[in-house]
């Protein structure tokens, strides 16, 4: 890939174009069109006829189960298991919630937990054409509680949560059969997840359709739990951008906050919602500028992610709405985690050799001058304003054997070693 001189100018000042929306301010996800958790809570169910939910005789035994299916992460335990009969999950997605309209007799299925009947009131639901799946909301009759179910529409697959006073369940299509289902007992929340709740797989990767269900669901009751304004993610290559605006995000202790420092309550922040960023709890970021205000408040962060020992160009930001409660967040990573990413080729002992080689076939008597402050050898993963690609571009000065009172900034690209000689090097004197 051949270098360009006035793409690498652009690159020395740092000045890639920031990350705008990557779409007009509309959301898509299916979590804003379903019922918060408010106004499905005041919604009084009308009951029709009961009917049950599962089949109990083409339920799975326990003795039948492997032992991952009886305990498959820790803390979670096996409650029951199901074979459910999914139309009694359908309902006209235009159905009324004024009981005084509804004039169709819909069922009302009863599911069974440990002995216990639980009747369902199918409240809505939502198609997600983009996942080819749709989202089924119903209360529990009396109790407080809900359920939701993903359902993939091809193969009838299904993830759900179900709430019954406080006491938390997932159900999960089986592996072996997906005629069946597996109800799990979640761990209660903590009183700090009671506010900000840390989502908790139980399917297996390897149980990829069902996995990619249960990941949308929790992605959607997380979002339900935020309630923000706007969300989006996207990628472009290797790169990952999320937005989120005017949610109850999280909270974050500001007071250790530190500029040019690894921060590990960014790293918290970007985990607990990993989800929605995609961000893993082994990524790191360093915080670059802090605002604040009048009082001295942190008001906003500006940080970026750190890979290999080198910063990532692209800034991510966090607002903070009061008291450490994060309300904006604007993400952008490298998603090291995918399979065409790739370290660099080459390190500073061989792009100094490339650069010195390099003085040797350009002209430099034409170069600009630069004059801002000192800067010793460094890398930094930049994206190629055209085609989004993931350049790991080393910036070094070498010095000019013919013209030993003369240096110059080189750039080189650390997967291909192509580099030009970018600048004249003459920084004024660093401040006392």
């Amino acid at each position: 890939m051949a270098i360009q001189l006035s793409v690498f100018v652009v690159l020395l000042g740092i000045s890639l174009s920031s990350f705008a929306r990557m779409s007009a301010p509309i959301n898509y996800h299916p979590a804003f069109k379903l019922l918060s958790h408010a106004q499905l809570a005041a919604i009084e169910p009308v009951f029709e006829y009961r009917v049950p939910l599962s089949n109990l005789a083409d339920s799975p035994l326990v003795e039948q189960l492997h032992f991952d299916e009886v305990e498959p992460v820790e803390k979670v335990v096996l409650a029951d298991t199901a074979s459910f009969d999914l139309s009694l999950l359908m309902v006209n997605e235009d159905r009324s919630l004024d009981s005084s309209e509804i004039d169709i007799l819909s069922p009302s299925p009863v599911i069974k937990i440990n002995d216990q009947n639980y009747t369902l009131f199918i409240i809505q639901s939502i198609s997600d054409k983009s996942q080819n799946v749709r989202y089924v909301t119903a209360k529990v009759a009396d109790h407080k509680g809900y359920a939701r179910f993903v359902i993939d529409n091809r193969s009838s697959e299904l993830a759900a949560v179900l709430v019954i006073d406080g006491n938390r369940y997932r159900i999960l299509t089986r592996a072996a059969n997906s005629a069946q289902q597996l109800i799990y007992r979640i761990p209660a929340l903590t009183p700090e997840e009671l506010d900000f709740p840390r989502p908790l797989m139980v399917s297996k990767e390897t149980h990829s359709s069902v996995y990619r269900l249960e990941e949308e669901l929790l992605k959607t009751e997380l979002l339900l739990k935020m309630a923000p304004s706007y969300y989006h993610q996207t990628s472009r290559e290797l790169v990952q951008y999320m937005i989120v605006e005017h949610g109850k995000i999280a909270v974050i202790n500001t007071s250790k906050l530190k500029v040019g420092h690894i921060s590990d309550e960014i790293r918290e922040v970007l985990s607990r919602i990993e989800l929605l960023t995609g961000a893993e709890i082994n990524d790191d970021f360093v915080i670059t500028k802090l605002t604040r205000n009048k009082k001295g408040q942190v008001t906003g962060i500006v940080f970026q992610q750190m890979v290999e020992g080198a910063l990532f160009d692209e800034k991510s930001t966090i607002h903070i709405h009061r008291d450490g409660h994060v309300s904006n967040l604007t993400l952008r990573f490298i998603n090291t985690k995918h399979s065409d990413f790739q370290s660099p080729a080459y390190d500073l002992e061989q792009v100094l050799k490339i650069a010195e080689k390099m003085l040797l076939t350009q002209d430099l008597d034409s170069l600009p001058v630069y004059n801002e402050e000192p800067f010793t050898p460094y890398k930094m993963w930049v994206t190629h304003h055209r085609n989004h690609k993931l350049l790991p571009l080393w910036f070094v000065v070498v010095s000019n054997p013919g013209s030993s009172d003369q240096a110059y900034i080189a750039l080189v690209d650390g997967f291909s070693g192509d580099g030009v000689i970018a600048m004249k090097y003459g920084p004024r004197p660093a401040e006392l």
